[in-house]
């Protein structure tokens, strides 16, 4: 399902202290990623509050960048965290909308990251930050899209004792993954924390069908629950006598 939040909204009574067509055009492009936010998961929590970064660097670099907060909602279980602002145009040329028809074009970096907790957890938000402090800041960064596996020591640092040292890169069925916006398209990459034996496995496979084998297999069993939300303190998948035959499953069906 394609989430359509194309429209250039009119921010004029919400800022009207913007004078510059510039200022007005940078804040309709965040509107409209809100706006694409609400449909897919409601109203934040708390209301209408974005979690800002602590990082002046990173607040100067990242122009009203923050992570939201979306608590449960209908079928969807446990609290996701979604970045706001890597999706962001910038520059006039970028902050144009995207001509009628352009779906090549991807607005600001195109993805917005997300990850998934049974409760509200403080270390979600400093993890996301993390992710985009390295896609802003480290040269040789490279792009997070699904498919990927990640080493991360953020879990060693906000959930001691945590066998979790990896996020896989996916999508997940409990909320639409692409939206278009006015500045172009946007993927929502959902990050699920896995372990060091788990992401083994995968990579054992020579594309990220793997990744995508991993994550199923870890529901199947019951290890991750379903929407693919993170618990630090859970066991290793690879270590329960179901999960092979549940990845070799789940790779077939990937396969094709």
């Amino acid at each position: 399902m394609l989430v359509d939040a194309s429209k250039l909204p009119d921010v004029s009574a919400d800022h009207p202290e913007l004078e510059e067509a510039a200022e007005r055009l940078f804040a309709a492009h965040m509107k409209a990623r809100e706006e694409a936010f609400a449909q897919i998961f409601g109203p934040t929590e708390p209301p209408d509050r974005i979690l800002s970064p602590a990082d002046p660097e990173l607040l100067e670099n990242w122009p009203g960048g923050g992570v939201y907060a979306f608590p449960p909602r209908g079928g969807r279980g446990g609290w996701h965290y979604a970045t706001h602002g890597l999706a962001q145009p910038f520059g006039e040329e970028e902050l144009a909308p995207a001509a009628p028809g352009d779906e090549e074009r991807f607005s600001g970096l195109g993805i917005e990251l997300v990850i998934a907790t049974k409760e509200p957890e403080e270390w979600a938000p400093s993890l996301l930050i993390d992710f985009v402090r390295y896609l802003l800041f480290q040269e040789d960064a490279e792009l997070i899209v699904p498919g990927d596996r990640i080493p991360t020591e953020a879990f060693e640092l906000y959930a001691p004792g945590s066998r979790l040292s990896h996020v896989i890169a996916t999508t997940s069925d409990e909320y639409p993954s692409d939206i278009r916006l006015p500045g172009g398209r946007c993927r929502l990459v959902h990050l699920l924390g896995v372990t060091s034996s788990e992401v083994a496995r995968a990579k054992r496979e020579a594309s990220g069908e793997g990744t995508v084998a991993l994550g199923e297999a870890l529901r199947a069993i019951g290890i991750v629950s379903p929407g693919l939300v993170t618990d630090t303190g859970r066991s290793c998948g690879t270590d329960d006598p179901r999960f092979e035959a549940a990845y070799e499953k789940a790779l077939a069906e990937a396969s094709g």
